[in-house]
C-alpha cells in the first residue's frame, strides 16, 4: 500500500498549507489528534475528534477548510505516527510572530 501524501499536499497546484484544526475551529494538538482502539487493535488507532486541513488557493485572501478526518475514523498506526510528526515539524518551521 502507497503511504497518503504529506500535510502540505494540495489537490490544486499553488495551494499553501495552513494548519489542521479541531472541531472547535482552532489548531488541533498533535498529541490528541488520535486515540488508542484498545487493546484488540494493535494496528490502528482513532481520530479523536473531526480533524480539518486549512489551506489557501494561489491568490486568496480567505483560507479554504477540508475534512481530513471523520470523527472516530479508523487510521493505520503508522500513517498517524507520520501525521503527528510531520504536523509538529511544519508548526516548528513556522516563524513566530514578531520575528523575520
Amino acid at each position: 500500500m502507497a503511504p497518503e501524501p504529506g500535510l502540505r499536499h494540495t489537490v490544486m497546484p499553488g495551494a499553501e498549507f495552513e494548519d489542521l484544526i479541531g472541531e472547535d475551529g482552532n489548531p488541533i494538538d498533535p498529541d490528541k489528534m488520535f486515540v488508542a482502539a484498545g487493546p484488540d487493535h494493535l494496528t490502528y488507532v482513532r481520530t479523536a475528534q473531526r480533524i480539518t486541513r486549512r489551506h489557501y488557493y494561489l491568490g486568496a485572501t480567505h483560507p479554504s477548510d477540508q475534512l481530513e478526518y471523520s470523527a472516530g475514523r479508523r487510521v493505520d498506526k503508522t500513517t498517524a505516527a507520520a501525521l503527528t510528526e510531520e504536523l509538529k515539524a511544519l508548526r516548528a518551521a513556522r516563524p513566530t510572530s514578531g520575528q523575520e
